[in-house]
C-alpha cells in the first residue's frame, strides 16, 4: 500500500511541478514576439519599473499618426494537447488609451509546426474606456481544447494579448500565466 501511495503522490508532485514549470516559462518576457497590422505606428519594449509584481511588464506605446483600426499584440506559443483545459491571465492598465480601443487576450490553434489550422480565435477583452493608469485589470481566458473538429488537430496554441483601435497611448501587461487547468 505504502508503495502506491508513494507512486500516486510522486505523480501529484510531478504534475504540480509541470504546472508551475509552464507559468513561470510563460511569464518570461524575452520568449514573446510581437505583430503589428500593416501601416500602424507603435512600439514594443519590456520596462522595469511600472510593474505590478516588481518584475518588469511588456509595454505598447501607440504613435498618435496611427491608423484608428491599427492591431498590436505580443505573442507565444505553447504545446497543448486536445482534451486539455488551459488557462491563461494577464494583468492590464493603460495610459491615454482612445475611448473605444479593446484590449484583449486570445487563442488560436495551430499545427505542431505552428502554421495556422483554420480554428476559430476564442479571446476575452476589455475597453480602453474600462482601463486606467491606476489600477490593474486582469483578463482570463480558460478553453478545453475539443476532441473533434478542426480544433483536434491543434498541437500548438498561439496566445496573444494586445490592444487594437487606438490612436493614442500606451498599454502595459502583467504576470502573464498560461496553465494546464486539468
Amino acid at each position: 500500500m505504502n508503495k502506491i501511495m508513494s507512486i500516486i503522490l510522486f505523480g501529484i508532485v510531478s504534475v504540480a511541478l509541470s504546472a508551475v514549470q509552464a507559468a513561470d516559462n510563460a511569464s518570461d518576457y524575452s520568449k514573446f514576439s510581437h505583430w503589428q497590422s500593416a501601416n500602424s505606428l507603435g512600439t514594443f519594449a519590456f520596462e522595469r519599473y511600472n510593474s505590478r509584481s516588481g518584475k518588469g511588464v511588456l509595454k505598447i506605446v501607440i504613435n498618435k499618426k496611427t491608423p484608428p483600426n491599427s492591431s498590436f499584440v505580443f505573442l507565444n506559443h505553447f504545446p497543448v494537447k486536445p482534451g486539455k483545459e488551459y488557462t491563461a491571465v494577464v494583468y492590464v492598465k493603460g495610459r491615454n488609451l482612445s475611448s473605444d480601443s479593446r484590449i484583449s487576450l486570445a487563442f488560436q490553434g495551430m499545427d505542431a509546426q505552428k502554421k495556422f489550422i483554420g480554428t476559430d480565435v476564442k479571446s476575452t477583452a476589455i475597453d480602453g474606456a474600462n482601463v486606467s493608469n491606476s489600477e490593474w485589470k486582469r483578463l482570463i481566458l480558460t478553453f478545453k481544447i475539443p476532441t473533434t473538429g478542426v480544433w483536434a488537430g491543434a498541437s500548438v496554441i498561439i496566445c496573444t494579448f494586445g490592444i487594437e483601435k487606438s490612436v493614442s497611448g500606451e498599454v502595459f501587461f502583467d504576470d502573464f500565466e498560461f496553465v494546464d487547468t486539468e
